[in-house]
């Protein structure tokens, strides 16, 4: 890890992912730099953004109707994070990922170092026991299970 406060890329869920906002909040108590992603014009590309709070009057809905924080924005380079907590539509449990089609994790993620801890978050159901896997998919280290109530 780095010197000074873990540095994590969470996500703010849309309703079908897995709602992280109780992680981000234990996370900002802690003292930790949360990032979000946020989509950048040039298409398929996104960054680390700074979150300072999970409040309505830090955060505003963007173009894809995803909460991000408002502007102006602070950046942190992918190559400084320790983890990335990551979203998808199904995964395995050898770790490899489907997300949307957009390949936005997937690019971000190529530009992190590999002691980067990527970490898949998810439904019992979306643990698939096979995926296709295309040589830019970048698997993940671990996965969190979340039971269903």
């Amino acid at each position: 890890t780095t010197d000074g406060p873990l540095r994590i890329l969470c996500y703010l869920a849309d309703g079908i992912e897995v709602d992280v906002d109780p992680v981000i909040h234990e996370l900002l108590d802690r003292g930790a730099e949360v990032t979000v992603p946020a989509v950048l014009p040039e298409v398929g590309r996104m960054q680390a953004v700074r979150i300072r709070s999970l409040d309505d009057s830090d955060l505003e809905t963007d173009r894809y109707g995803i909460r991000v924080p408002r502007e102006p924005w602070s950046t942190i380079d992918p190559e400084e994070l320790d983890a990335v907590l990551v979203p998808g539509v199904a995964f395995t449990v050898d770790g490899d990922r489907l997300g949307r089609g957009g390949g936005y994790y997937d690019r971000l993620l190529a530009e992190t170092p590999e002691r980067v801890r990527r970490i898949g978050i998810c439904h019992r159901v979306q643990i698939v026991e096979s995926l296709p896997v295309r040589p830019h998919d970048v698997r993940m280290h671990d996965l969190v299970i979340i039971e269903e109530a």
